[in-house]
């Protein structure tokens, strides 16, 4: 659990802040400064993020289950891994049908 946690907690994060970035117009220079100061991050969420996109619904209850797994005296836990659900149903349900966020999260990636 605590490994999942750590592994696709960082696709998690990743894809959110690739996501807000594709918002905003600001993927070229997160992109940059991920290059710049994060390059072996960069480089394994190249792979990470794109072979995420086909399994995102498997994920949506394996998240569930983290966030149980951190107990009920850790609020904080439960609340990150219930919100990493969320968005992995969102990312799950967008390959299923508008492709708009999977598109931006591979075109992230050249």
């Amino acid at each position: 659990m605590c490994y999942a946690g750590i592994n696709k907690g960082l696709a998690a994060i990743a894809a959110a802040m690739i996501l807000a970035a594709s918002r905003s117009g600001a993927t070229a220079a997160l992109y940059q400064e991920m290059g710049e100061s994060l390059p072996d991050l960069l480089r394994s969420l190249r792979r990470q993020v794109p072979d995420m996109l086909p399994k995102a619904y498997r994920w949506v209850a394996e998240m569930r289950e983290i966030a149980a797994f951190g107990g009920a005296e850790d609020e904080a836990t439960r609340q990150i891994f219930n919100g990493f659900s969320q968005l992995f149903d969102q990312i799950a349900r967008d390959v299923a049908g508008e492709q708009r966020a999977s598109d931006a999260l591979k075109q992230f990636f050249p």
